[in-house]
């Protein structure tokens, strides 16, 4: 549930009042717990109650992952990555390409198969998925 500043503020005074008549260190110890978790929470809901919107967003946001640390599971998914490679015509250099991973073959970039002798991919992300109840009829005419 949420509370007004006021409420909050209230809540937070009357905590203080009651910790400056407390008698022991452990009631006082237990009041100023109280007292930050109420403040935590009057700042999650009055102050800034934007980050939990946000935190929902980054969660759903695919990360970039190191080649280092994981590779893609299965072979021939479509990833994103960031790509070093040249075939003397064409540089990539940290470039956003679309790639594909296989455990046999490596690294293959999507746009530009079997062009380049050596593709370096130093971190991937998976695509995320695409938007639901979209539907379009691709058919040519």
């Amino acid at each position: 549930m949420k509370y007004s500043q006021e409420t909050y503020e209230k809540a937070l005074a009357s905590l203080a009042e009651l910790r400056e008549q407390s008698t022991s260190e452990s009631e006082r110890n237990t009041i100023d717990f109280i007292a930050e978790a109420v403040a935590e929470k009057a700042d999650r809901d009055v102050l800034n109650p934007t980050p939990l919107i946000r935190d929902q967003q980054q969660t759903a946001v695919p990360r970039w992952i190191s080649v280092d640390e994981a590779l893609p599971d299965d072979s021939f998914t479509v990833v994103m990555a960031v790509v070093y490679a040249s075939n003397g015509h064409l540089t990539f250099n940290g470039a956003y390409q679309f790639a594909t991973y296989d455990r046999a073959d490596g690294w293959n970039l999507d746009d530009y198969p079997a062009e380049f002798d050596r593709i370096t991919v130093t971190h991937w992300m998976p695509l995320p998925e695409p938007p639901e109840g979209v539907a379009v009829d691709a058919k040519l005419e």
